[in-house]
């Protein structure tokens, strides 16, 4: 998972917020502010079109007084930095309140040119003392008309235990597709143990249309043994579509 800034940037933004006594002048305050709600055109998680508009709700409050709430978007691509055409999708804002609480609403206007694939957007609430919440993070998928197509139809979510499980799929793109990144775990409780992966360069070449095709090896899985592919795609401009298969072995 992409490593977050936002600790950094809140010390930075909101120092000059932070005071030693309290506003009410009843001691030293050490209560954190609340997130009760924040969503995502009213959910915990939501999918839009670059050009659209995200929405969001929240409920937030404290103690004894609210100071102000950051709000930032930022992609989780997992290390693909190599955008070209279009670009990961950077936003934040900063809201300022009066009072123990607040609700309200308000939205982020999604660039036309914004790589598809998934972001994170992470909010943080100060008090007026300087306590900080704790952070949340919602996730966000952004689509693009032209975005790698995979075709998950062909992935099997089944093999026989006791023998390796094997891949093959389709992908295209409409300009050319330029790399192709498979992880395959084992699901051993809250804990992901790494089976195999496989990564395919195609950066040296046009290719709009690639058959997909890899072993991996489970000759010691049991019945019941329960298994996650991930399969992520970047064209040449940048979007990346991700793909992620649950895998059982019988």
């Amino acid at each position: 998972m992409k490593k977050s800034v936002l600790a950094s940037l809140i010390v930075g933004l909101f120092l000059s917020s932070c005071k030693d006594d309290s506003p009410s002048g009843e001691g030293n305050d050490t209560t954190k502010p609340v997130i009760h709600s924040f969503e995502l055109n009213g959910s915990n998680e939501a999918t839009i079109t670059a050009g659209d508009t995200l929405f969001y709700s929240y409920s937030f409050s404290d103690d004894r007084e609210l100071s102000e709430a950051y709000i930032e978007i930022h992609e989780n691509f997992d290390g693909h930095s190599h955008l070209k055409a279009n670009l990961a999708w950077s936003k934040s804002t900063i809201l300022f309140f009066l009072g123990k609480s607040s609700s309200s609403t308000g939205k982020f206007v999604c660039p036309l040119n914004v790589a598809s694939g998934p972001y994170h957007v992470e909010v943080s609430v100060l008090d007026a003392s300087g306590n900080h919440s704790d952070v949340l993070i919602r996730t966000l998928e952004v689509q693009q008309p032209g975005q790698p197509q995979i075709d998950g139809q062909s992935i099997s979510s089944t093999f026989n235990s006791g023998t390796d499980y094997s891949v093959s799929c389709l992908i295209e793109d409409d300009i050319d597709i330029e790399s192709i990144e498979v992880t395959f775990v084992r699901l051993d409780g809250i804990d992901e143990v790494l089976v195999g992966d496989d990564d395919v360069d195609l950066s040296g070449s046009i290719e709009t249309s690639y058959t997909y095709e890899h072993t991996f090896s489970t000759s010691t899985s049991k019945v019941g043994d329960s298994y996650e592919l991930v399969l992520k795609v970047v064209d040449s401009d940048g979007n990346h579509s991700i793909r992620h298969v649950d895998v059982v072995a019988q």
